[in-house]
């Protein structure tokens, strides 16, 4: 089993539950330390807790870009769209670790939805339609930071291919 300190290098997610829960354990044996452990493993949650939200959102703009290209193909935004995708994948790909991409899977829906909502609500104010999207996300986190995800153009025609599918 990793240590904390390797937990820390390479899942820092895990590694902040793993730390607040030894933290709150401490806390319940009633140290002398002078520490306010249940606050001080509230704090180090709230750090792992960041780093899964900053992925979640780079994510969900990245979903949101991927479904501009798919609604308005040709728009004269489509370059910056692009270039937006790619920066937003790389900043999710540069924080998430598995526990993070484990813990995405279970909010995935939700993050789909709200992507959507957030896309149409911003197409409609250029009068631009949404693409008829799959209630579903067909794009997973694992599709969007894997390696191939740099190439933003196949990521759209993916999600064009979820759009004409019955």
């Amino acid at each position: 089993m990793d240590g904390p300190t390797d937990l820390y290098e390479t899942d820092f997610y895990a590694w902040t539950r793993q730390q607040a829960d030894a933290l709150r354990a401490l806390a319940s044996v009633r140290s002398n330390l002078p520490l306010d452990l249940e606050h001080l493993a509230e704090e180090v949650e709230d750090m792992g807790s960041e780093r899964y939200f900053q992925v979640e959102s780079n994510l969900r703009i990245l979903l949101v870009h991927l479904i501009f290209m798919a609604s308005a193909p040709g728009s004269s935004a489509e370059q910056h769209w692009r270039a937006e995708a790619r920066a937003f994948r790389r900043n999710a790909a540069r924080r998430a670790t598995a526990t993070i991409v484990r813990r995405l899977g279970e909010d995935w829906s939700t993050v789909w939805r709200d992507a959507v909502a957030e896309a149409g609500d911003r197409l409609a104010t250029y009068r631009l339609k949404l693409a008829p999207l799959p209630g579903e996300a067909p794009l997973t986190p694992g599709d969007l930071l894997a390696e191939t995800a740099a190439d933003v153009d196949a990521l759209v025609a993916r999600l064009l291919e979820a759009c004409a599918a019955p």
